[in-house]
Formats: structure tokens, C-alpha cells, sequence
């Protein structure tokens, strides 16, 4: 029988902990790409894809690595610019910029280029200037400064075992600050469009992406590794000038209703991985005012 090591290195690591049903803890250093695609347990996306169906979430396990889009990869890069604002050199050495080509010879000069850095994250100049402005805006704002510069932990992989179901769950918290106005703090950075930047497009943003969901599971991951989160805070930034910024502690009564919806997800998770059945059929049809009217009509 092959050792388990309770200080995994490798994927095969976290593989054979989770089916000995020993993963459980806090990893720091792990890459993003390696925890949504590789690693092994359920994450606030698969309960996302689940609740369409389940079917949908084993589909995007089968499918591997993808492509990130844009709206994800902006997310990646405003993640690191703020992880990394002391050091611009190391954000800069992860998402590189690529230069402008002109003259005799650019097609190749291009080729080669793009050769020697296959390996990195290429950007353009569009995308860096708009991570910048929403970086100045965090910063130019008092509050989202102070939790910018407090120490604390990024993105930190936590594995736990829900009770009630028994699904191995991970979660990776954007910043964990142990001690911000005297208490911890969780903080979830969010970029937002500047037509939706109100404290009603907020607020429908919140209910739209299921960020609710996300301070309820990330919440209960920390306790099950017995970290106190503090307030769950979600910094909102405007994506376009003058980017404006709204830091919004998750209300009780929103991560109640989260966590009861993502509760009632694992459970359905759980029946699926006992059966080994993950439906994808759905009672959908007509919206309900329609057939109301419809059927009013006789």
C-alpha cells in the first residue's frame, strides 16, 4: 500500500488523500490553474455548474484545460497586481506585455517573440492599462487601501470535508487578514462594469453571480480548518474610470441563504457520486407568465 504523505507535493498527493478521505487543511503556494483543473475536490464553480446540472459540472472535468477568457484572465491579473503591489517586477514577470511590432522584418521579429515567451501569460497594452486604472482606483480609495497594504494571506487553498454530506469541498480565499480593526478579516475582490456600478446593480450582481454562495462556502471552509474569517468583505472596483470603489460586508442574512443553497447542491453531489448517475435533464419550459396568460385564455 502506498504511504500517505500528510504534506502533499504532487497531484497524486492530494489524490490519494482525498480517497483515503484524509484531505483536509490549509495549502498555501498552490497555482490557481492546478486547483480548479487538477486538484482534487468540489469548489464553489462545480456547486455553480451543478445547480444547472449535475451532468454540467462532470462535462467541464472532462473537457480540461481551457482557454481563459477575457473577462478571466482580467480577473487573474487584477488578483495579482493588488498580491502583488509591492513588487511590480514579479507581476509583471507573470502576465507580459507584448510590444509593438513595425518595420523590416516584424513578422518575424513577432514569430520569435512569441516563441521565446509561449510559455507566459501574453497581454496587451488595452488590458494592462485597464488593470492599472482599476489598481489606482483601489488605491485612491481610503478603505480598499488599508486592506491592500494589511498583511495578510493570498489565495490559499483549503480542503475540509463537508459533515453533512460528506463531500470533500476546497475553497481558496482572494485575502485572509488575521488582524484588520482589531479582528480577521475575509476580503473577495470583484471588478464590475461602470453602467452597473449602483447599489442596485451591486446588489443584482451579488444575486446574478452567486456571491452570496461564495462568502457562505469560503466562510464554513475557513471554520472547518478552524480559521475565523471575520467579515466577509467584497471590494467591488468599477472597471472603467473613474473607477470607483464600494467595500460591502456580506450580510447575515445573505450568507444564510447561501449556504442553505449550497448545502442543498452537496447533497445532490453526494447522491450523484454514491450512484455513480449525474443526471443532466431539467424541468424547463415556457416562463410562467406566459402559460399563465396562455391558459387564461382557454
Amino acid at each position: 500500500m502506498t504511504a500517505l504523505s500528510l504534506n502533499p507535493r504532487t497531484t497524486e498527493d492530494f489524490n490519494l488523500l482525498a480517497e483515503a478521505g484524509l484531505l483536509t487543511g490549509i495549502f498555501p503556494g498552490i497555482d490557481g490553474d492546478d486547483y480548479h483543473r487538477k486538484l482534487p475536490g468540489i469548489s464553489k464553480t462545480s456547486i455553480e455548474l451543478a445547480a444547472l446540472t449535475p451532468a454540467n459540472m462532470i462535462a467541464r472535468r472532462a473537457r480540461g484545460a481551457d482557454e481563459d477568457s477575457e473577462a478571466l484572465l482580467l480577473g487573474k491579473m487584477l488578483h495579482s497586481r493588488i498580491e502583488h503591489h509591492k513588487n511590480i517586477e514579479k507581476y509583471k514577470s507573470l502576465f507580459v506585455l507584448m510590444p509593438t511590432f513595425s518595420g523590416e522584418g516584424m513578422r518575424k521579429a513577432k514569430a520569435d517573440w512569441l516563441e521565446a515567451n509561449k510559455d507566459s501569460t501574453i497581454i496587451n497594452a488595452a488590458q494592462a492599462e485597464e488593470i492599472e486604472e482599476m489598481f489606482a482606483g483601489l488605491m485612491a480609495n481610503p478603505q480598499s487601501k488599508a486592506i491592500i497594504e494589511a498583511d495578510g494571506h493570498y489565495e490559499d487553498t483549503i480542503f475540509w470535508i463537508d459533515p453533512e454530506s460528506g463531500v470533500l469541498c476546497k475553497c481558496r480565499p482572494d485575502k485572509r487578514i488575521p488582524l484588520f480593526l482589531g479582528g480577521p478579516m475575509t476580503d473577495d475582490w470583484k471588478s464590475i462594469r461602470g453602467d452597473h456600478f449602483s447599489k442596485k446593480g451591486i446588489s443584482d450582481a451579488i444575486y446574478e453571480h452567486s456571491y452570496h454562495v461564495s462568502a457562505a462556502f469560503t466562510i464554513d471552509g475557513m471554520k472547518a480548518v478552524d480559521i475565523d474569517p471575520g467579515p466577509y468583505v467584497f471590494v467591488f472596483v468599477q472597471k472603467k474610470a473613474p473607477n470607483k470603489v464600494l467595500c460591502v460586508p456580506a450580510r447575515e442574512i445573505d450568507i444564510d441563504i447561501g449556504r442553505r443553497h449550497y448545502k442543498r447542491i452537496l447533497m445532490q453531489i453526494a447522491e450523484c457520486q454514491k450512484t455513480g448517475v449525474y443526471p443532466g435533464f431539467i424541468d424547463l419550459g415556457l416562463p410562467d407568465w406566459f402559460v399563465q396568460r396562455e391558459m387564461a385564455l382557454g
